[in-house]
């Protein structure tokens, strides 16, 4: 159960696709819509029937999918993998995403 009131948990479900193991943070996801931030932001994203916060370096301004760090926690600077979650299964930060 979420500890939102105003949100909903998402239905169990695909809700994200893995990417190949990403050397470099400035290397893009698959398609165009892809906006990297400067810095990574911390959202909560629901994963494995539980909501936990995450670091996203980028969001799909066309489908509203994140580009979010994998595993959550644990990263040294060669092992950065990332994993592309749909916008039904994060919360965006209540500023919205930075634009520049």
């Amino acid at each position: 159960m979420s500890d939102h009131a105003d949100h909903a948990d998402p239905v169990p479900g695909p809700q994200s696709s893995n990417e190949e193991p990403q050397a470099h943070l400035t290397t893009t996801p698959r398609g165009g819509g892809w906006r990297m931030f400067p810095a990574p932001v911390e959202v909560e994203a629901y994963l494995g029937q539980v909501w936990a916060r995450v670091l996203v370096d980028g969001v799909d301004d066309v489908t509203s999918e994140i580009w979010a760090r994998w595993p959550p926690q644990g990263h040294t600077a060669g092992d950065i993998h990332h994993q592309v979650i749909d916008a039904s299964h994060y919360r965006a930060p209540s500023g919205g995403f930075p634009t520049g």
